[in-house]
């Protein structure tokens, strides 16, 4: 569960934002435990931010993205990631369908946010949101208590 205080949302001893003017999923398909869907205003992008527990470690839940079988292909190394006294891993991949950037951090004791940005096919590659306004936003709008 999510506390909203202060125009952030706070879990775990981690909050974060919403970007103003970002369009909110009402009912995603898969709706995130402790999280939000939303798109970009051009609805280019979507961006889901989740809280979730028992995890094993940001690297290491990345890494389980790409095991044989599974249904995404790295586009690059699993890299470190800092942000606002967070700290985790990175990495951008694709499936058949659809790309990801998916960000996570670790906030303690199995606590992960992850932050994940997706696009599909036909609107280009994903590594165009790397220096894009609103990736800038959105990791702007993240922190620790």
């Amino acid at each position: 569960m999510l506390l909203y205080k202060d125009g952030k949302f706070h879990t775990n001893g981690i909050w974060f934002t919403i970007p103003d003017g970002f369009l909110v999923e009402p009912a995603p398909d898969a709706i995130p435990q402790s999280g939000f869907v939303a798109y970009t205003p051009d609805q280019r992008y979507m961006v889901e931010w989740d809280v979730e527990q028992g995890c094993h470690g940001t690297k290491e839940e990345l890494e389980e993205l790409f095991l044989p079988g599974g249904a995404f292909l790295p586009l690059g190394p699993i890299t470190p990631l800092a942000v606002n006294g967070l700290t985790g891993h990175q990495v951008m991949c694709r499936s058949n369908t659809d790309q990801r950037w998916e960000m996570r951090f670790d906030a303690g004791e199995g606590v992960e946010l992850s932050v994940c940005v997706y696009t599909n096919m036909k609107n280009g590659s994903i590594e165009d949101a790397g220096d894009a306004a609103f990736v800038k936003e959105v990791l702007a709008g993240l922190g620790v208590d």
